[in-house]
């Protein structure tokens, strides 16, 4: 019975990573913001200093949270969360994605602009991951079959579970870099484990 359970989570499992390009389109269309403190003295004559307080819910969320990252940089995936109030595009000029903010007493010079990589690239990744859920559903049927022990389906299962709570859904909360790492690697151990029984059936007719 406990095999029968983990072989259709696993398999369950597997259906929902293969189709990840059905949930997973947001990432193609990415809205960034970026801070960099400045003095008052390098705030243009010409430029309206905008006031945080001021901001839609949206908008604080996205500047405040641009402020507290290491590197100034923050990155809205959800067209529903982009703030109405800011310019996206592939320019920018003061007043039109270009902007300076008074916040806790000090000024910043705020960025937003709307990017996205080549299409390919997150077609690459998104099949990748639809391999893996693929080999990670035929071990959760042999494993329903009784055909192999439980571990491996635990295993991949496991894994797919990480890689969805590191994507995109929730904003890589591993890193972006590292997710990537993890689905190229991904789909090569999902087809160890589904080879390598067969690999041993091999082995063993070589020895008789």
């Amino acid at each position: 019975m406990y095999r029968r359970v983990v072989g259709v989570a696993a398999l369950l499992i597997g259906v929902v990573v293969v189709s990840n390009p059905l949930y997973l389109s947001f990432w193609h269309d990415q809205y960034y913001h970026s801070t960099e403190e400045v003095t008052a003295d390098s705030v243009p004559e010409e430029a309206d200093v905008l006031a945080y307080q001021n901001f839609s819910p949206d908008g604080k969320t996205a500047f405040r949270k641009a402020v507290e990252d290491d590197e100034g940089h923050y990155v809205v995936y959800y067209e529903s969360n982009v703030p109405e109030e800011f310019f996206y595009s592939d320019y920018s000029n003061l007043g039109k994605g270009l902007y300076y903010v008074q916040y806790q007493g000090n000024y910043y010079r705020f960025s937003t602009y709307a990017g996205g990589g080549f299409p390919f690239t997150y077609w690459f990744y998104e099949g990748l991951l639809a391999l893996f859920g693929l080999t990670l559903a035929v071990v959760g049927h042999r494993t329903y079959e009784h055909r192999e022990s439980s571990w491996p389906a635990v295993a991949l299962s496991l894994l797919a579970v990480g890689l969805l709570v590191g994507s995109p859904l929730f904003r890589f909360p591993f890193g972006e870099s590292l997710w990537m790492d993890a689905v190229m690697i991904a789909p090569l151990v999902g087809g160890v484990v589904v080879f390598l029984p067969k690999l041993r059936q091999l082995g063993d007719a070589d020895e008789t």
